[in-house]
């Protein structure tokens, strides 16, 4: 985990001794000398994977021959919250959020996008005909990478992270497995377990 953030200068001048001559400037300067040893130094991946994961299933609606538009609304099964975890406060989230971007070729602020911002409110499906039971599911693209960063005179820190992608969307019929369908996305068929699977007595 994380240690915590360095103290401004001025708050640390404010809890030493008087007898110390404490000033803004000094403080400030062996605050980072001290305590910030790898913030420059080269990053390292390790290993960068992207996986999307289910983020909110519908119930299931019987849709009848001719019914037409159907309107899904969606129930949250986990959330993903973009995050860098080191054990060096002075290698920043933004640093590594910027350097993994640029791995990518996106940008930053997309990669930190929680779930709690992406799309979820419902979705609008015309079936044009068709008819049975159906469910809709949302997942989340999801990136988790590992890495180190190097520090002089010292063994190089270790951080991991995971970041956001982009998002996908399916649309499942009960009766038809995914499994046996093509379908073979571990997210879809959680998604199809979790509500067709379960309403069909599946274990």
């Amino acid at each position: 985990m994380r240690s915590a953030r360095v103290w401004p200068a001025l708050l640390v001048c404010a809890l030493a001794p008087v007898a110390l001559g404490c000033t803004a400037t000094t403080s400030a300067t062996a605050t980072a000398t001290t305590s910030a040893p790898c913030a420059r130094g080269a990053l390292h991946w390790i290993r960068v994977t992207k996986e999307t994961e289910l983020l909110a299933v519908s119930p299931v609606v019987e849709v009848a021959k001719g019914g037409g538009k159907v309107r899904f609304a969606f129930s949250p099964v986990r959330s993903v919250n973009p995050a860098v975890e080191v054990n060096d406060a002075s290698v920043s989230d933004g640093r590594v959020f910027a350097a993994l971007a640029r791995r990518l070729d996106v940008d930053a602020s997309f990669l930190r996008k929680p779930s709690s911002q992406q799309p979820q409110a419902g979705s609008e499906v015309d079936f044009l005909g068709a008819a049975g039971r159906f469910v809709e599911a949302r997942g989340a693209k999801v990136v988790r990478a590992s890495f180190t960063v190097d520090c002089p005179a010292a063994t190089p820190v270790h951080g991991s992270m995971t970041a956001y992608y982009g998002s996908s969307g399916a649309s499942l019929k009960c009766g038809t497995d995914p499994g046996t369908a093509g379908g073979k996305e571990a997210w879809i068929q959680e998604a199809y377990d979790l509500t067709c699977g379960r309403s069909q007595g599946r274990t």
